[in-house]
């Protein structure tokens, strides 16, 4: 309740309680529970499933929330945690994933991906989704193996892809290319040195 609410205080005092709150993977009814007035959305709305298990951290940026993203982390929550996986081996998606296609007004805003990535977001994390859809093809919102640029580009409403996320993300993998191959090519130039005797 705290989340929505946006009540650090009281979320404080839940994490001093248990501070293993910050790394929990919440059920969506435990993200939505009954007799508190607040409406369970359909399924069809998330960007990526709740329901089999999220941290404080994903819901928040489910929520557009970047005041709480931002407080959760600055709390230790982790940046790449990663949903819970279903019997049928899909989840596995981070927080990132969520940046990448939102119900938010405007659709473009860069603020959550940057701090995301600002905080060391895995940009080549891969993950299965099953997002449920409004129609009855429901290999239309199945997405097996994918990187949070990949899930972008495919997303089944592609309206709802936040492309200044997408472009930040990219910009990241570019970089971190760049960086593997500099790596590997001083590895490389290293193995052709002639050795010397240690003295």
């Amino acid at each position: 309740m705290a989340v929505h609410r946006r009540d650090t205080r009281c979320l404080e005092g839940h994490l001093k309680q248990d501070v293993q709150l910050i790394s929990r993977a919440f059920n969506e009814t435990e993200i939505f529970p009954d007799g508190f007035e607040i409406k369970r959305p359909s399924p069809y709305a998330y960007v990526t499933p709740m329901t089999d298990g999220v941290t404080l951290l994903h819901m928040a940026v489910e929520f557009c929330d970047l005041e709480m993203a931002a407080w959760l982390l600055q709390y230790g929550a982790d940046i790449n945690a990663e949903s819970a996986v279903d019997v049928h081996g899909y989840g596995g998606w981070t927080p990132l994933f969520r940046a990448m296609a939102t119900l938010h007004v405007p659709r473009s805003f860069p603020d959550l991906a940057s701090l995301l990535l600002d905080r060391g977001a895995d940009v080549t994390v891969r993950a299965s989704i099953r997002k449920p859809v409004a129609d009855d093809n429901d290999e239309r919102g199945i997405r097996e193996n994918v990187t949070p640029i990949e899930y972008a580009q495919s997303f089944v409403e592609a309206d709802l892809v936040n492309q200044e996320a997408l472009k930040l993300v990219r910009e990241a993998v570019s970089c971190v290319r760049s960086t593997r191959r500099r790596l590997v090519e001083s590895v490389i130039t290293m193995a052709d040195l002639p050795s010397s005797p240690c003295r």
